[in-house]
């Protein structure tokens, strides 16, 4: 059941130069910047749905989103927003409550009592610009300026095809990580390797190493 948004008026994704940005206030009235978000390295995924109870794709992308933000977030750089097409505060946290977390930053599609404030609709339509067409798609907007629209498999009833492509991306399981905190003791007893499978010196402050054969993720 794809909702045909309210123009066709698409342009050409390959004429387009500039990737999407945004400026929007989630639902804790945090603002998040996407240009700054990319400036520091974070990938960005972005989840558009209809907050209608009938519209199985809309809830099965939410729940994908979930599934994602749970097990990925915590030791990878990326920032998860769910952006509602329409639909006022109360029907849209009551449809990501249904089918999702409402801790994971949203947007309703429309907003009453701010009028400053990017709405999930004017966002929706900004997207239009850049390909968006369906009630339900899920983008990726990386840090150097690239962009991926309407994943695949986001409105199957199997809520792992966003894990799959990000750990095809590079992106990790966070299950499969032992955490460490920072305050313990980092000495350079054996070898250390990054991501890429350089050697480095020393455990790094924050972030992801490699320590025999066993991947540590420091917060």
């Amino acid at each position: 059941m794809k909702t045909l948004l309210l123009s066709l008026v698409i342009l050409p994704f390959l004429l387009i130069a500039q990737s999407p940005s945004f400026i929007v206030t989630d639902q804790n009235g945090t603002v998040w910047d996407s240009n700054v978000l990319l400036e520091n390295g974070t990938t960005i995924i972005i989840e558009f749905f209809s907050p209608s109870m009938t519209c199985w794709p809309s809830s099965n992308a939410i729940q994908n989103v979930t599934e994602a933000y749970n097990n990925m977030s915590h030791c990878n750089n990326l920032f998860f927003l769910q952006v509602a097409q329409w639909g006022y505060s109360s029907t849209v946290e009551g449809f990501i409550d249904e089918f999702g977390d409402t801790t994971i930053p949203y947007v309703a599609g429309y907003d009453l009592w701010n009028v400053n404030t990017t709405s999930g609709q004017e966002l929706t339509i900004n997207f239009m610009d850049f390909g968006l067409m369906w009630a339900y798609e899920c983008w990726i907007l990386y840090p150097d300026g690239s962009y991926e629209y309407d994943l695949p498999g986001m409105s199957g009833l199997e809520s792992n095809a966003l894990m799959e492509f990000l750990q095809n991306e590079g992106f990790i399981n966070c299950n499969n990580v032992n955490i460490e905190e920072n305050h313990l003791p980092r000495t350079n007893e054996e070898m250390i390797f990054n991501l890429q499978g350089q050697v480095i010196n020393e455990r790094p402050n924050q972030g992801i190493y490699i320590k025999n054969n066993e991947t540590y993720f420091i917060r």
